[in-house]
């Protein structure tokens, strides 16, 4: 007898440009069914769709009507870290699930430690004995390699690159095509420009880095 997989129905929180890849991510698996798109205004368009997926609510609705979504997941698609970590506290607040959303096309070793509320992209590369926090938007073709630790509510940018043993702490930017030669390491809050090379740690918090190798701007 053929057993039919049941799909969890998902919401996802953002209607930027972002979402967009948030919903490709989450239609390469069978695990979910996106049921809608909720917008984090107060002020929403009922008539937008994004990828024919309409918007059905905000946050304020939810927040009201908490009840009904208890058998929802969460997915937040939204670009800014500050943003995506609020909208996690507060999903989180409301006893509401934030599941890892992982494409079908990445590579996620069987050997790491993962957080939840994770957004992993295509291609994304995450190697054995990876340490990866919550609420973190790892794109497109990032690479996290062997023994690398990403701490809460960073975003890795499209092919940026974490060599082995490198570390990033808390809501840091990594842009895109950079790389963190290993051992390297970057406060929280800091910010590593597209194409940049970290070759040595940086202690301070808030730093904002460019060029190759790369230097305070």
């Amino acid at each position: 007898m053929e057993i039919m997989l049941v799909s969890k129905p998902c919401l996802i929180i953002g209607c930027g440009s972002h979402s967009y890849s948030v919903i490709s991510i989450i239609e390469s698996s069978d695990e979910y069914e996106i049921t809608g798109l909720i917008d984090t205004s107060i002020n929403y368009d009922v008539s937008e769709t994004k990828s024919s997926y309409s918007v059905v609510g905000n946050l304020e609705l939810i927040e009201k009507d908490v009840d009904i979504y208890q058998g929802y997941s969460f997915a937040i698609g939204v670009g800014d870290n500050s943003e995506r970590a609020r909208i996690y506290q507060k999903i989180n607040d409301l006893g509401l699930s934030t599941p890892n959303f992982i494409s079908k096309h990445a590579f996620v070793d069987r050997n790491i430690r993962i957080g939840d509320g994770n957004i992993i992209a295509h291609n994304v590369v995450l190697n054995s004995m990876v340490e990866l926090g919550s609420n973190n938007l790892i794109n497109t073709a990032a690479i996290v390699e062997h023994n690398a630790i990403v701490g809460d509510h960073n975003h890795l940018g499209p092919m940026s690159i974490m060599c082995g043993s490198s570390r990033i702490k808390s809501h840091c930017f990594l842009g895109a095509g950079s790389t963190m030669l290993p051992k390297t390491s970057i406060n929280s809050s800091c910010i590593l420009g597209a194409g940049a090379v970290l070759t040595k740690s940086i202690e301070t918090l808030g730093k904002v880095l460019v060029g190759a190798p790369a230097k305070e701007k």
